[in-house]
Order: structure tokens, then sequence, then C-alpha cells
């Protein structure tokens, strides 16, 4: 497994767990630093899927873009 798809399923399961979280009766600091937490993970996710350099894309030809 990539990085990129790696970082893409660790987002989607740690949103999922603080959407669950909101709405459960569990302490507010947990839930307010998992709020505070998210922005960063959803950056680290976005700078991998950027960076992830796996497939080879071909470079456009003049008059393609």
């Amino acid at each position: 497994m990539n990085a990129a798809k790696g970082s893409v399923i660790l987002t989607t399961i740690y949103l999922i767990v603080y959407a669950i979280l909101i709405n459960l009766s569990l302490p507010q600091l947990w839930v307010a630093l998992m709020g505070i937490l998210w922005p960063f993970i959803f950056i680290w996710m976005i700078c991998a899927i950027l960076k992830d350099t796996q497939f080879k894309y071909p470079e456009l030809k003049d008059e393609e873009e």
C-alpha cells in the first residue's frame, strides 16, 4: 500500500470515529482535541497525495490542454 492510499484510509477512519464520538457522551476534551487535530491530518493526507509518484502520467502534446 502506498503512502497516498494509506493516508486516505487513515483520514477517513479518523473522521468516521470523530463523527461517532461527537454523538456519544464522552468527555468533551477528547472530542475537542480531535476537532483541533483533524485539519492537520487532512493537510497531511493532501500532501501525501500530491507527493505520490507511483503513477507516471504522459506529458501533454501541443494543444492538448
